[in-house]
């Protein structure tokens, strides 16, 4: 996991793997705290710090997902993305920016609704007025509005 060249030290690819995944567990479990369990940002580093290294990968997916796919943690870090699903919710993106559907949602009617609207996995899309209430999405000339609670639990990968 360390490589030693003259005096410095270096992650290997592993290392740095191995790195990467424990700051993913410990914002998302931060993140669960804030958001679920109603905990304040200074009350949550210390259980992080004890569950990160226990929580598996198949536990932080789900737990991403749940949470909608967050992109930053209670303290505004960024969560690194698993690297098998680099999937942000819809809500996350910003204006103008372009996307793509995932082809897994968080549950089957989110994909119903998606296919009910003419948007299905691999649709591409470009992000085109963030209000209050909605977002609106251009994908193949036309304008889908999409109220933000829903948003938020869709998965899309940028482009």
């Amino acid at each position: 996991m360390l490589i030693i060249n003259n005096k410095t030290l270096e992650l290997t690819e592993e290392g740095k793997n191995q790195a990467t995944r424990l700051v993913r567990a410990h914002r998302l479990w931060e993140t669960y705290l804030v958001e679920k369990m109603g905990l304040t940002a200074e009350q949550i580093h210390e259980d992080a710090e004890k569950y990160e290294h226990i929580l598996t990968d198949e536990i932080l997916d789900e737990m991403e997902e749940k949470l909608g796919y967050p992109a930053h943690d209670p303290h505004g870090s960024p969560i690194p993305k698993s690297s098998k699903n680099p999937t942000f919710a819809l809500s996350n993106l910003g204006l103008n920016q372009f996307a793509k559907i995932e082809s897994h949602q968080v549950n089957d009617h989110i994909a119903t609704r998606l296919w009910e609207l003419g948007l299905l996995p691999e649709s591409e899309f470009k992000i085109t007025m963030i209000e209050a209430n909605y977002i609106e999405i251009l994908h193949q000339e036309n304008k889908i509005k999409l109220p933000k609670d829903l948003s938020k639990r869709i998965g899309v990968t940028v482009i």
